[in-house]
């Protein structure tokens, strides 16, 4: 994602950028394109995108002409502004679920009582992530950021990116973690009442984020 950024302001900035920069953004979009995305721009599958990529962007290496199934491909993903999330909250309870199941802490009988705490679990991920400071490829600064700021009203945790561009600074959003959870229904009125991404701490009770006070 930091790539695609990164490439994405060079383009409308500068108005050039290398095959080697295209390269490299396609195959970043192409991990984390849907294969329902994938499918409705290009009507092709993951591994069959992948082929068109890898034989065009080969062709125009070597100065030859491409197919238009090629182009579609190199253009849509070495373009593309794809802004899916890193992960999810269903991602996480299978990934953790099937962890526990072959350590001998979760039988497989009880997956069903497991659901029963996914919320929670959930929402401490939120709560822990909020606030928190990284530093991408040794010089980019994000703050990890939960609320609520989408069409859906979910409970996510976005990263605020910011980039130095010519005589201004450009701060970017975008969603590291999506849960299933609605706000209106897993939130103190406290945290919808004000902006719908959040300052300061959180805290979990009764499967509802609360802010610490």
């Amino acid at each position: 994602m930091l790539l695609s950024i990164q490439t994405f302001l060079k383009i409308r900035t500068e108005g050039a950028f290398t095959l080697g920069e295209i390269r490299e953004v396609a195959k970043a979009n192409l991990r984390v394109a849907t294969p329902a995305q994938l499918s409705a721009r290009l009507r092709l599958t993951r591994p069959e995108a992948r082929g068109a990529l890898k034989r065009g962007l080969a062709k125009v290496e070597r100065g030859e002409d491409v197919t238009r199934k090629e182009r579609r491909t190199i253009d849509y993903l070495g373009s593309a502004f794809i802004w899916n999330p890193d992960f999810t909250d269903t991602g996480l309870h299978r990934d953790l679920a099937d962890a526990l199941v072959e350590g001998g802490y979760l039988l497989s009988g009880e997956r069903l009582a497991w659901k029963a705490v996914q919320p929670f679990i959930s929402l401490c991920v939120v709560a822990l992530m909020n606030g928190t400071k990284l530093v991408l490829n040794g010089s980019n600064r994000v703050t990890l950021m939960a609320g609520y700021d989408n069409d859906d009203g979910l409970i996510e945790v976005k990263a605020q990116l910011q980039f130095e561009q010519p005589g201004k600074q450009i701060w970017m959003p975008f969603c590291l973690y999506l849960t299933a959870l609605r706000a209106e229904e897993h939130c103190e009125p406290v945290l919808l009442a004000g902006p719908r991404q959040w300052d300061g701490h959180l805290d979990v009770g009764d499967d509802r984020l609360m802010p610490v006070t």
